[in-house]
């Protein structure tokens, strides 16, 4: 089977990406957490899973806090983003492997974050929504393994702003409905760093891509594939070059012969290497509450799926694991349930967690989880499970019962997709950039890492 490789952003000695696991856009954090020190904000430890389970941020006045997003750095720690309600500010956090704060800082940019990730100059990168003098924008900011702002990147429309890695220096950015390449090597110059930014009208409507965007590495060429938020609609654009040719380096394509009408993507997931996919995509049905996994080859040929059922509606995220499985979460209401599935999409064991998930990564041994605990206010929590769904430490977060009763529906064999769609592009979308390098401030957090009874 052809390996498809993920260009490495970050640094080859941080040994975080073993490329024979996974194809294409697939990240393996297999490494993080077992590996020791580091400079810049603290020893990453040398447990397998976080050792203090779970850990909750929260503030005494009555105000929300949670977590966006999980993303391991290279000396083993991990980063958390998310949102401050107490100031109306972004929040980030970073963690070590054996549970401890190294440090918890508020973006002071207001008045959320997105994502949160490590690129190879060694930097973190945040996105979010801003608002600067009264006005929303969006943005992007650098900051230090302490936590320092470096520099920040405002810029319109104002959204929810999600960045990836794409290439040494790249990342691709996904700004409600643009999609944009962005160079970070002139540290985020308001005049250089957008390299390229579109919209796509396909068949007379645009992308909504919200989190449904996957960098895609074959050979020497970078994709970006993007999936249409309210539909079963898929692209793949090339993001290889700064300058691309915008009458002719995407496709966007229909998937036919669902069970029903109505199917919405909610997220793209890369493959496994022992998969015979290259990519895999997750739709909901709102109406009949099914859940479709469709395989596809980077070409945007099916190669099979199944369709689940349950008894909710969810919001729903799909990885793959080190050791060649998928983890899904549905998260509905103040509750999760994660399923782990074999290559061929069988369900190996489902637990529900008593938490929202809005983010989660593999790690050795296990998952690290982050999002919130209900009701409100929200309290943001980090947690892990091991590689079989049980938590190290308080049984009380975890629960066998599988109160939406998702299972294993029918096989779909028959998927097709339409011929390449007509699109048309935009391009220009981002305006009014601006540069600032206003300091982070540190979030008045309290802690509690005790194994609360009721969740």
């Amino acid at each position: 089977m052809k390996k498809i490789l993920l260009t490495s952003f970050i640094l080859t000695v941080m040994l975080i990406l073993l490329l024979s696991c996974f194809k294409g856009g697939g990240i393996n954090f297999n490494s993080f957490v077992s590996n020791s020190g580091g400079n810049g904000g603290g020893s990453g430890g040398s447990g397998n899973l976080l050792q203090s389970f779970p850990k909750v941020f929260y503030t005494t006045n009555n105000q929300s806090e949670y977590f966006n997003s999980v993303f391991p750095t290279s000396d083993g720690g991990i980063l958390l983003s998310g949102a401050y309600y107490a100031s109306n500010d972004a929040l980030f956090v970073k963690i070590s492997s054996t549970g401890q704060t190294l440090w918890k800082k508020l973006g002071s940019i207001g008045y959320q974050a997105y994502s949160f990730i490590q690129m190879d100059d060694g930097y973190y990168y945040g996105s979010g929504a801003a608002i600067v003098n009264g006005n929303p924008k969006s943005f992007i900011s650098k900051l230090d393994q302490n936590g320092n702002t470096v520099n920040i990147l405002y810029f319109e429309p104002a959204g929810s702003v999600t960045i990836l890695p794409l290439d040494s220096g790249k990342i691709i950015m996904s700004v409600n409905n643009t999609l944009v390449k962005v160079s970070l090597t002139t540290n985020l110059d308001s005049s250089n760093s957008i390299k390229w930014d579109y919209q796509f009208n396909v068949n007379n409507g645009f992308f909504q891509f919200a989190s449904n965007v996957l960098p895609f590495k074959d050979n020497n060429i970078n994709y970006v594939f993007i999936a249409y938020f309210a539909g079963s609609t898929i692209g793949r654009v090339d993001a290889t070059s700064d300058t691309p040719d915008t009458g002719t380096f995407a496709i966007f394509k229909d998937i036919y012969n669902l069970p029903s009408f109505s199917y919405d993507f909610e997220c793209l997931s890369p493959a496994v290497s022992n998969d015979s996919a290259d990519i895999l995509g997750v739709l909901q049905n709102y109406n009949d509450k099914t859940i479709a996994i469709i395989k596809m080859d980077k070409n945007l040929t099916t190669v099979g799926g199944k369709l689940f059922s349950s008894n909710s509606l969810f919001d729903i995220k799909l990885i793959p694991t080190p050791d060649g499985k998928y983890l899904l979460t549905l998260s509905s209401g103040h509750n999760s349930l994660v399923v782990l599935l074999d290559s061929n999409l069988t369900i190996i064991s489902k637990k529900i967690i008593k938490m929202e998930v809005r983010s989660v990564i593999p790690v050795s041994g296990g998952f690290i989880f982050a999002g919130f605990l209900g009701g409100y206010p929200y309290d943001a929590v980090v947690m892990s499970l091991d590689s079989l769904l049980n938590p190290p430490t308080c049984p009380t977060i975890v629960d066998t019962n599988d109160i939406y009763n998702f299972h294993f529906s029918q096989d779909l064999n028959n998927l097709s997709f339409s011929s390449n769609l007509n699109y048309t592009v935009y391009s220009n979308i981002i305006t009014n950039l601006q540069n600032a390098n206003t300091s982070t401030t540190d979030a008045n957090l309290v802690e509690d890492t005790t194994c609360r009874t009721s969740w």
